[in-house]
């Protein structure tokens, strides 16, 4: 499972996530887990490897809106 780790901490964990779209990719990450630093995933590495930005989306309790932050890195 590839773990992507960000600059900065979201503002919430993968509980309160609708979905985290990794740019300039434009690629879903799909079986979401943890934060809110790092996040692990059920995506093929390669296809998120060069990702430079995380655009979340939040939902439930903390309300529908979206941050963007830089990615850190992206590890297996």
């Amino acid at each position: 499972m590839p773990t992507v780790t960000l600059m900065q901490a979201a503002g919430h964990p993968a509980a309160d996530i609708v979905q985290i779209t990794v740019q300039p990719m434009g690629v879903v990450l799909t079986g979401l887990a943890g934060g809110p630093l790092r996040f692990t995933c059920t995506n093929v590495q390669a296809t998120i490897q060069a990702a430079t930005e995380a655009t979340i989306t939040y939902t439930g309790p903390v309300g529908g809106h979206t941050e963007t932050l830089a990615v850190s890195s992206v590890q297996s």
